[in-house]
């Protein structure tokens, strides 16, 4: 996302985080079965939140030192 270095760097981390939290419940979404969304209720669990929020919080230019956990790696 080049354009998040345009903004002031609060306002940048904001928007990574909403980014990422929307990225990980679209992922949820495109895993779950069509007729899913209509019977329960998706969303990305507290502690995935959590993780989320921890990696954009110590999130610098390039990769994190944290974007190994949550990409599985660890």
């Amino acid at each position: 996302m080049p354009g998040l270095r345009l903004l002031a760097p609060a306002a940048a981390r904001a928007v990574r985080l909403a980014h990422d939290l929307f990225h990980e419940l679209n992922r949820q979404l495109a895993k779950a079965p069509a007729e899913a969304p209509l019977r329960t209720r998706i969303s990305v669990s507290p502690g995935r939140k959590a993780m989320i929020a921890v990696r954009v919080l110590l999130a610098r230019q390039g990769k994190t030192q944290t974007s190994h956990i949550m990409e599985g790696r660890h």
